[in-house]
């Protein structure tokens, strides 16, 4: 009788756990009903599947691109490309996960690259946009660091460039003439 009732609570252990192969470009943010309790990390790892819920969150270095049109210090239009390399800091995934859910490119990223867009490119003529391109993308990287840390997103600048300037068709037409 008493192995029975070893086996049967052994066989209710294993029922209700889960096991979560974490890769090493993620992190495991383990939810137990609803609230961050823990980060995973790579490797096979057992949680409870009642209680529990195990959300991944990539740390490898992503790419986020965007396009977005602008004025120059002289008022004229320009559409500025810009490519930044990012990931977020595998030790703080639990404090991403908590402030920003699995929306933290859309909701921090993203708005904060528009705000540098918008921000630098009316400091600089056409002319000195394509002059100064490795100044204007330091004043660029920078600022978006700053904000990023401002906002305490978590989120890591591995790299940033400039793609593209295109200037609307006043500057177009100045230059063919």
């Amino acid at each position: 009788m008493k192995k029975l009732i070893t086996a049967f609570a052994l066989l209710l252990v294993f029922a209700f756990t889960g096991c979560a192969e974490i890769d090493q470009t993620e992190r495991g943010v383990v939810l137990n009903f609803g609230k961050v309790s823990e980060t995973l990390e790579p490797g096979l790892n057992f949680y409870n599947v009642i209680t529990e819920k195990v959300v991944r969150i990539p740390v490898k270095t992503r790419l986020e691109s965007m396009r977005l049109g602008a004025g120059t210090k002289d008022m004229q239009d320009v559409t500025v490309g810009v490519n930044v390399n990012y990931h977020i800091d595998p030790t703080r995934v639990s404090d991403v996960y908590s402030q920003y859910g699995q929306d933290v490119i859309v909701t921090v990223l993203q708005p904060k690259m528009r705000e540098v867009i918008t921000g630098v490119t009316p400091q600089y003529t056409p002319e000195e946009m394509l002059q100064k391109r490795e100044e204007v993308r330091f004043r660029m990287e920078t600022a978006l660091r700053s904000k990023l840390d401002s906002a305490n997103s978590h989120i890591v600048i591995d790299g940033f460039t400039i793609y593209e300037f295109t200037f609307g068709g006043a500057f177009t037409k100045a230059i063919e003439d």
